[in-house]
C-alpha cells in the first residue's frame, strides 16, 4: 500500500495519464524488468515541459554512476542527466543537470533497492521514493541536439553503469508521450522497452539486455 506521503508526491507530480494507443501485441511477452548494461533510445528530446516518472534499480558496482535517463548533445557531451550516484564525484545523491538550468543534488543514498524516481521540471521538483525536493533553477533551460535515452554509457571509466528498468513514462505539455514496460519479443527472445502511446518497441543499441519474468522477480511500489 502506498504510504500518504509517496501517494501525495505521485499527485503533485503526475500530469493526466492519456490513454495508451496500444496494447502489448502477442507477438510480445510482458516483463518484471530490462537489464539495461548500455543505451535504449526513446525517441524523445529533453525540453522545458519534461516531466519523467521511472522505476529501476541500481545494479551497478559502489562505485558507479547510472544514468536512469540521459541525453547527448550533438558533440557528445550530456545535455541532460537524470542519474544515481555513488561515484566520489557525487556520493549519495540523484543528480539533475540540465544544459543551461543547473545542477543539482539530493540527500539520499542510491544503492541496490527498487527506486521510483520523478522529476518535473516545470514544477521544479524531484521525487526519490517519496521524498521531494524543490529544486532551484541556476538557470533557463536552453534545448540541445540530445536524444533521451536509458542507460549508463557516461559511467566512470570504459565501464557501463547497469540497472534494472521497470516502467518508465514520459510527459510534455502535459501529455503523456511515452509509457514503457518491459517485454521480450517471442520471436527472437530481444527484450527492450514497449511504448504503450506509440505501440513501438525499443531495443538496446548494442548488444541484448537480460530480463526477467513477474514469477522470477515480481515487485510493487
Amino acid at each position: 500500500m502506498l504510504s500518504a506521503a509517496l501517494f501525495a508526491c505521485i499527485l503533485s507530480l503526475s500530469s493526466p495519464r492519456t490513454a495508451p494507443a496500444a496494447e502489448i501485441p502477442d507477438t510480445y511477452e510482458r516483463m518484471s524488468f530490462v537489464q539495461v548494461s548500455h543505451r535504449i533510445p526513446t525517441g524523445v528530446q529533453a525540453a522545458a515541459d519534461l516531466k519523467i516518472d521511472i522505476v529501476y534499480r541500481d545494479t551497478s558496482a559502489l562505485t558507479a554512476t547510472v544514468f536512469p535517463v540521459a541525453a547527448r548533445a550533438a558533440s557528445g557531451a550530456p545535455d541532460f542527466i537524470l542519474a544515481s550516484s555513488r561515484a566520489a564525484s557525487y556520493p549519495g545523491s540523484v543528480h539533475v543537470s540540465v544544459s543551461g538550468y543547473g545542477a543539482f543534488l539530493t540527500n539520499v543514498k542510491p544503492n541496490n533497492e527498487l527506486t521510483r524516481l520523478m522529476f518535473d521540471m516545470p514544477g521544479k521538483k524531484l521525487a526519490y521514493n517519496g521524498t521531494e525536493q524543490t529544486i532551484t533553477p541556476a538557470g533557463t533551460f536552453t534545448a540541445g541536439a540530445g536524444e533521451l535515452a536509458f542507460g549508463g554509457f557516461l559511467a566512470q571509466s570504459a565501464n557501463y553503469g547497469n540497472f534494472e528498468l521497470y516502467m518508465a513514462k514520459f510527459y510534455k505539455a502535459g501529455a503523456l508521450v511515452r509509457d514503457f514496460v518491459a517485454v521480450r519479443r517471442r520471436s527472437d527472445n530481444v527484450c527492450g522497452m514497449f511504448d504503450l502511446v506509440s505501440g513501438s518497441f525499443f531495443v538496446p543499441v548494442q548488444g541484448t539486455g537480460a530480463c526477467k519474468t513477474f514469477a522470477e522477480a515480481p515487485w510493487r511500489i
